[in-house]
């Protein structure tokens, strides 16, 4: 108990100024008030320094907080602004010339920084000038919005195109969010002659002779046999079949004529005949070629008026 009294009498004095030894106001209360007011003073700038370290950090949780909604906002924009478009192809070629189909096929390829992206709509211009192009201005068509995830062979639906014009195109997609992507770099193609009247060209042929398709060439004997002589058959008639348009060219073989006569030897072909009722007489060997007249062999090709291509004179192994 008289501790509890002592303690109770020394908080009073110690409030009070008192000298905690007397418990009297002398010199020695002052000393031992000015220490306390120290220690309190200690104490209070240790409280203030621990909630400003704690101020502080909660301060950086909430910006670093912030920062990471930043960022993933920053990452989501650039997901969507990375959808395009690209390597832009009309009739499978990349800004062709000399396109014959008056509905040219348009294809591109989708990129994407996301995986599994994929096209709800396209729109495409084409345009008869870059600048018109550039101006968002597609005078020969303009598709608007296309609900279609096809990015290939795209029939060309607009103005109809007339030969040698050029167009100018781009073309921009939606993803599967709606995003809508940049317009693609500009591509173009060429048209070529759609028309017949268009062709201002003359085919360049080389005329054969008048006398080849008048001229009548006869065969009076034809022999095949060895080159002595002593074994030969007579091949007349089969020559005679070859004759086309009054020339001759057949390729000397056993196949053509018909006849071997003389087996595993050396042969060659002897022909008597009349053209142009001059006559003549021509030996070929096995496996070397027969024209009639000789003439034949300098003519080029000849390109007629309905553009089939042919010989002037053919016969059997003539090209």
């Amino acid at each position: 108990m008289r501790y509890n009294m002592l303690k109770s009498a020394d908080v009073h004095y110690r409030q009070n100024g008192g000298c905690r030894l007397c418990y009297n106001r002398c010199g020695g209360a002052r000393t031992f008030l000015s220490a306390e007011r120290l220690e309190a003073s200690v104490e209070f700038e240790q409280m203030k320094s621990r909630d400003g370290r704690k101020l502080l950090r909660t301060g950086m949780s909430a910006l670093r907080q912030q920062c990471r909604i930043l960022i993933l906002g920053i990452v989501f924009a650039a997901e969507v602004c990375l959808a395009g478009v690209e390597n832009l192809r009309c009739e499978y070629l990349t800004n062709p010339s000399g396109i014959d189909a008056t509905e040219p096929r348009l294809s591109w390829i989708r990129t994407s920084s996301r995986r599994g992206e994929k096209q709800t709509a396209y729109q495409i211009l084409v345009a008869s000038s870059r600048d018109l192009l550039n101006k968002e201005q597609g005078d020969l068509w303009d598709s608007g919005k296309v609900g279609s995830g096809e990015s290939s062979q795209i029939s060309y639906a607009g103005r109809s195109l007339t030969s040698r014009q050029s167009c100018f195109w781009k073309v921009r997609i939606w993803d599967g969010d709606g995003n809508c992507s940049r317009w693609s770099a500009i591509g173009q193609w060429q048209m070529g002659l759609l028309h017949g009247e268009d062709w201002s060209a003359k085919w360049v042929t080389a005329q054969a002779p008048a006398s080849f398709s008048t001229a009548r060439l006869i065969i009076h004997r034809a022999t095949y046999g060895d080159e002595k002589g002593e074994d030969a058959a007579d091949v007349t008639s089969t020559l005679a079949s070859y004759v086309k348009q009054n020339c001759l060219t057949l390729v000397v073989n056993n196949k053509t004529l018909g006849a071997d006569p003389a087996h595993n030897r050396a042969k060659h072909l002897r022909v008597d005949y009349e053209f142009e009722g001059q006559p003549g007489t021509r030996e070929v060997r096995e496996n070397e070629t027969l024209m009639i007249p000789e003439e034949l062999a300098r003519l080029p090709y000849s390109e007629p008026a309905d553009k089939k291509r042919r010989a002037v004179c053919h016969g059997n192994g003539a090209v």
